[in-house]
């Protein structure tokens, strides 16, 4: 039961910064609009891309929300440890090229989709019944490194022990190097 009262807390939490960011940035967006100054954060648009670059997932603007989530039915779809989301309103949210759609029960009793290449099997964008204007996008699949940091972290139940280590013995800035002898 204090497990489910810390994640209502945390929801509660996030859903709340997420209001406050929302209306700061229709606050910031009136007051440009009124001095004449552009729009730089609606005119701003980030791709994400699919491993063979078929399926692209363009966003304007910048995201709602900035996620990691723990969850097992995460660590399966991204044959990872986590994932690393984006959440964005639909309409700032377009799709080009070729697309799949696995549907499933999400952990919140709502379904959810998943769109994904049907070249190369890369998941980019899914939506949920949960919140319909809502989308999320794959933080990893975004073109750049200009994304804001993660702002919250769920399903920590599930998170591996070893992602709590406070360092790694082996950095590399980009891949390990070839195994030699």
């Amino acid at each position: 039961m204090a497990l489910f009262t810390l994640l209502q807390s945390l929801c509660s939490r996030v859903a709340q910064r997420s209001t406050v960011l929302a209306l700061d940035r229709v606050g910031r967006e009136a007051e440009n609009a009124l001095a004449g100054e552009p729009n730089r954060e609606a005119d701003m648009q980030r791709t994400a891309t699919c491993h063979c670059g078929a399926l692209k997932v363009i966003a304007s603007g910048e995201p709602e929300r900035v996620y990691l989530c723990h969850c097992q039915a995460c660590q399966r779809r991204t044959g990872t440890a986590f994932h690393f989301g984006t959440s964005w309103p639909k309409s700032q949210v377009r799709i080009e090229g070729a697309h799949k759609i696995y549907e499933r029960g999400a952990d919140s009793g709502s379904k959810i989709r998943f769109y994904f290449c049907p070249n190369c099997g890369s998941n980019l964008y899914w939506e949920s019944d949960r919140s319909p204007a809502t989308c999320g996008v794959a933080g990893g699949a975004f073109t750049g490194s200009d994304l804001p940091s993660p702002e919250s972290s769920i399903f920590e139940d599930d998170m591996h022990d070893w992602l709590g280590l406070p360092s790694v013995t082996e950095h590399h800035r980009q891949g390990r190097p070839p195994v030699t002898g």
